[in-house]
């Protein structure tokens, strides 16, 4: 059975070790800036400041980690919890569906990539009213030696299977917190 796409960021599932997984902050968010839960966040200026905005893709100097909460771009004076990017929290994500190098298979586990970005889509709050967005953010499916992210694993859900739109565990590889800006190479 083909994996439905259902993108929703990255989102923690635990701690290597045992734990809870805890919270950082709060950081201000730039102002005019949405930020969604499980959205790859990074500090302004690629480090050189303390406010928070959406990560771009393929950066490394200044992420700090997952987005906790949203922030709405008609706002100003926000401030937003962080999940750490560090090496000992498990994230579970979507990896894509584009047709790259690693749709992942057997292989791809213990190899790593790097996130997509993508403008997150508004949810149906209680009551028919529109609530926060959620996140678009997800895991390349160029899976490679090096990247932001090391693949652990597929998810153990029902119904998700290797391929187009597959579940998986991840950990931070690069990053602020990690101390690495290069990241640690597959095994």
């Amino acid at each position: 059975m083909a994996n439905v796409s259902n993108i929703n960021g990255f989102l923690p599932v635990m701690k290597i070790g045992g734990g809870v997984v805890s919270t950082i902050g709060p950081y201000k968010v730039t102002d005019s800036t949405e930020i969604n839960v499980g959205d790859v966040v990074e500090l302004v200026d690629k480090g050189t400041s303390t406010s928070l905005d959406v990560a771009t893709a393929g950066h490394v100097v200044g992420i700090i980690g997952i987005a906790a909460g949203y922030a709405s771009s008609a706002k100003t004076d926000q401030e937003i919890m962080v999940w750490p990017a560090l090496a000992d929290v498990v994230y579970e994500c979507q990896q894509g569906a584009s047709g790259g190098t690693g749709l992942l298979a057997a292989g791809g586990i213990g190899k790593c990539a790097d996130h997509v970005v993508v403008a997150g889509s508004q949810e149906t709050g209680p009551n028919g009213t529109k609530g926060a967005s959620k996140s678009g953010h997800y895991l390349s499916d160029t899976v490679a030696a090096t990247g932001l992210f090391h693949i652990l694993q597929l998810s153990p859900k029902p119904n998700n299977a290797y391929g187009s739109n597959a579940k998986v565990w991840v950990t931070f590889n690069e990053g602020a917190l990690v101390g690495a800006a290069n990241g640690i190479a597959d095994v």
